[in-house]
Formats: structure tokens, sequence, C-alpha cells
């Protein structure tokens, strides 16, 4: 039921894991780059 359009919370879901991993990412590799304190 509704396979061809996007739910709406899926959508917001994604968006917000999507934000979080590429947060996580940002981190991780600013972290790696200034090396451990």
């Amino acid at each position: 039921m509704g396979a061809d359009t996007p739910n709406p919370k899926d959508l917001a879901i994604l968006v917000k894991v999507a934000r979080y991993c590429c947060t996580y990412l940002c981190m991780d590799s600013l972290i790696t780059f200034k090396g451990p304190s």
C-alpha cells in the first residue's frame, strides 16, 4: 500500500539519520585530523 509514494514520516526519519551520519562523520574526521588530545 503506497509503496511508490514515500511516507513523509519515513522521509523525515531518513533525513534525521542522514544528518546524524553526516555530523558523526564530520566530528569523527575532525577528531582524527586533530589527533587524540
